[in-house]
């Protein structure tokens, strides 16, 4: 096979990547320049093409690398202020846990190692382009190196070249060079890279075991002391000044009252008498359940909580269908303190009770808040309705729960508890605003935390024809809905959100349908379309309150029955499973 004869300029291009390849590896010019000739190229060329790859490596090498030094210091000294002012701040008394600072570490120690071997990488580079210009230099020095750019006279000496210009573009040479350099990063580069990193990660990892655990030594003996700096007591304070007192001593027996009012902004002061309320640094630090009472029917409800949790408004996934909102904050007219709940409501749903919110959702429960669209006055909610004014109070404890306060705890069964062995009924009722509430009788809900962490399945019935439907499902989705992405076969809408004025609670199921598609049923949708199912969902392009639907099917108003079980599935209960 005959090869392919290159033209001028792939031969020119393939001249200047051999020069600038050897130069980078630290070959002498005139190495690289005998080396060439010997070669059978011309001499006026060759030297040409050293003189302008000398001329070009070292500014490309500066101007490429200059500016990733500085970032990767910068990089560097940010981690590492951010590892050290998180444990100073924790020697100084401020609520940082262990978990909290070694994770810092962790993050910081990552982010060195990575910013220091890029440091080195970058030094070396640097260090290439001193050695260039040396090179240059001496290269220079040595005789009369810059023949006359003659490039019609070396094309007629060397017919198989390209005529080389005095100075060729630079963006082009750039790039070469570049490519050149980059080609040629040795193994051993690398290794000296790793090496360094390396060190650099154990000594920090080394000093990290040292400082860290000393810092948080201190830190405990400084808690555990007498009040002989008063200053660092003061700096704790400002910090955090619902940090509960260091000298505490052992949790109280019983419920310690934080509030009992029925004005929520003295919430967290210090207000003896009729309406009263003490500060939440009072509360023990190891306090482990909150309780908001209706002073005037004596009814309760009981949540998990912590001290930190107690000025918060923090929703975790322990917990899903109730927590505790401390904030007390001031909006649309009213201060918003109490327990939230599922469901939600859009926030267009004009006369709602609000306990809190998020960015697009508004969530009803238990306490003060305000009227959604109306936004005049203090309003007053018992788990998603309006009541009368009235005295809530709020007290928590250290405690286990006896027999009657567990009949109030919106919270799961402690987990060393046995699995039921049947079904546990959550919910029996044709109204779906009772979803995840305490109601007896005919309209009978627990709150969805009340299920077991293992539940394995949940099951939908028509009370009226006794048929059911069973979904896979685990407790953190029952007051939540999971969509599939992409929607597909069935899933649960557990939110019982209320939009379009009905409440929307059931299983779905695709294909979904046109949102225009007038009087279709939609159990939930994505503002495009509606995805029908059975339970309660509402009328697209109605908006007439909540209807039932079973399979996609609008039916008459119903009784639904919602449970869930630990249990494998028997064979009868199998033929109503869907996936």
């Amino acid at each position: 096979m005959t090869r392919p004869v290159k033209s001028g300029e792939e031969t020119a291009t393939a001249m200047y990547r051999s020069v600038a390849d050897q130069l980078a590896r630290g070959t002498p010019p005139e190495t690289v320049e005998a080396n060439l000739i010997g070669q059978g190229r011309d001499e006026d060329t060759v030297r040409l093409l050293v003189t302008e790859v000398l001329d070009e490596m070292p500014d490309t090498l500066r101007a490429r690398y200059t500016w990733q030094m500085y970032s990767s210091l910068g990089m560097f000294g940010v981690a590492l202020l951010m590892a050290l002012g998180i444990s100073f701040l924790s020697l100084l008394g401020a609520p940082i846990t262990f978990k909290g600072i070694l994770r810092t570490w962790v993050a910081a120690l990552l982010w060195m190692s990575g910013s220091g071997y890029w440091i080195v990488v970058i030094i070396w580079k640097i260090r290439l382009a001193r050695r260039l210009d040396g090179m240059r230099t001496a290269w220079l020095r040595g005789g009369d190196r810059r023949p006359v750019p003659q490039p019609e006279g070396i094309a007629k000496k060397s017919p198989h070249l390209p005529a080389v210009s005095r100075r060729a573009p630079t963006d082009d040479n750039s790039r070469l060079a570049r490519a050149a350099i980059d080609a040629r990063e040795s193994e051993r580069l690398r290794w000296t890279g790793l090496l360094v990193g390396g060190s650099v990660l154990l000594l920090l990892v080394c000093s990290g075991c040292v400082v860290v655990p000393g810092l948080i030594a201190l830190s405990r003996l400084r808690q555990h002391s007498d009040e002989s700096s008063p200053s660092a007591s003061a700096l704790k304070k400002e910090i955090n000044p619902n940090a509960p007192d260091p000298n505490e001593g052992p949790p109280p027996r019983g419920w310690m009252v934080l509030f009992r009012s029925d004005d929520p902004s003295i919430w967290n002061t210090d207000s003896p008498g009729k309406n009263f309320a003490l500060p939440v640094r009072r509360a023990h630090s190891k306090i482990r359940y909150l309780h908001l009472k209706r002073l005037d029917t004596g009814e309760m409800l009981i949540v998990p909580i912590t001290h930190r949790q107690l000025t918060l408004d923090e929703r975790t996934d322990s917990f899903p269908g109730h927590w505790w909102n401390g904030t007390a904050r001031q909006e649309w007219g009213a201060r918003h303190l109490g327990i939230p709940q599922v469901p939600s409501s859009s926030g267009y749903e004009k006369g709602l009770i609000g306990v809190t919110h998020d960015s697009d959702r508004v969530y009803s429960g238990s306490g003060f808040g305000w009227k959604i669209r109306v936004d005049d006055k203090q309003y007053y909610s018992w788990q998603g309705r309006e009541i009368p004014r009235t005295v809530f109070e709020v007290a928590v404890t250290a405690d286990p729960l006896t027999e009657e306060e567990r009949r109030w705890f919106t919270g799961p069964d402690p987990p060393d508890d046995p699995p039921p062995g049947d079904w546990t009924i959550l919910f029996r009722s044709n109204d779906p605003s009772v979803w995840n509430t305490f109601r007896t009788g005919e309209l009978f809900a627990i709150p969805v935390s009340r299920a077991h962490a293992a539940i394995r399945y949940l099951r939908l019935t028509r009370l009226d024809t006794g048929e059911a439907l069973i979904l896979p499902i685990t407790r953190k989705q029952l007051a939540r809905e999971d969509r599939p992405n992409p929607a597909r076969g069935y899933w649960w809408n557990g939110s019982g959100v209320v939009e379009y004025n009905s409440r929307h609670l059931g299983i779905v199921q695709i294909p979904p349908a046109p949102a225009r598609v007038r009087g279709l049923i939609g159990v939930t949708g994505d503002g495009f379309n509606a995805f029908v199912g059975s339970g309660f969902g509402g009328k697209c392009l109605v908006d007439d309150g909540t209807c039932c639907c079973w399979r996609g099917q609008e039916i008459p108003k119903t009784t639904f029955e919602i449970a869930v079980t630990t249990a494998p599935l028997v064979e009868d209960e199998k033929r109503w499973l869907v996936e």
